[in-house]
């Protein structure tokens, strides 16, 4: 009696919080894995593209340079350069404020095909990714349904179970009662209770099965824990 009561328990902590079933393959983890390929191969053809876009740089230099010479004692000094009094001295300095300003163009021209082979080839790739995971999409609609028939089947398999365990134990106590008013046979006791333990065997078995098939359903869908 007491090992049926913790097959009963065993049973309700098992379906605890079970969900609704359904067929949504949105989260199964080799679908996700297909998909991330997929974007990086898109994004690597992006980036083979734009390699054969013209490209546009803007430059700008300024600098502002000088030298602690006494160009006074040198005379007109010609240069390019403006002559500038020093804080704090009567003495002439020379410097110069050169700046540049730009923009540079590059366009490829020719790269001998690289480019165009390249993207082609991520082309093909991602054709070929498409299709397989329509192939691996279809394969996993398969094995969601037949995931999902085991699970009830097994659901079906255990609550039928749980009703042999009761009854296979109200034949013991029966029995029991009947051995102990002189009624029965030890023989009717022992078989009555051998009945009882290949019933809860078969209960263990029925839960194991259950949660087996539910371990198969979690990972199609994704709900690997």
């Amino acid at each position: 009696i007491e090992a049926a009561g913790a097959l009963d328990d065993q049973r309700d902590r098992v379906l605890t919080g079970a969900e609704d079933l359904s067929a949504d393959l949105t989260n199964n983890s080799d679908l996700r894995s297909l998909d991330f390929q997929r974007e990086l191969l898109r994004r690597q053809l992006r980036v083979s593209n734009a390699g054969r876009w013209p490209t546009v740089a803007a430059f700008f230099n300024a600098t502002y340079t000088g030298n602690d010479l006494d160009m006074s004692r040198l005379g007109n000094f010609t240069g390019g350069g403006s002559q500038e009094a020093a804080p704090g001295s009567g003495s002439k300095f020379w410097w110069q404020h050169p700046v540049s300003a730009g923009l540079r163009v590059s366009i490829p021209l020719f790269s001998g095909l690289t480019k165009m082979y390249q993207s082609r080839q991520l082309k093909n790739q991602i054709a070929q990714l498409d299709m397989q995971r329509d192939y691996t999409e279809q394969q996993l609609d398969v094995q969601m349904r037949s995931a999902i028939n085991d699970l009830l089947t097994a659901r079906e398999t255990m609550y039928a179970q749980e009703l042999t365990v009761q009854q296979a134990a109200k034949a013991y106590d029966i029995a029991d009662t009947r051995y102990r008013a002189g009624a029965g046979t030890i023989l009717e006791l022992n078989t009555s209770q051998v009945n009882m333990v290949q019933a809860q065997l078969s209960y263990s078995q029925a839960i194991y099965d259950y949660l087996t098939a539910k371990a198969e359903y979690d990972r199609i869908a994704g709900r690997e824990r």
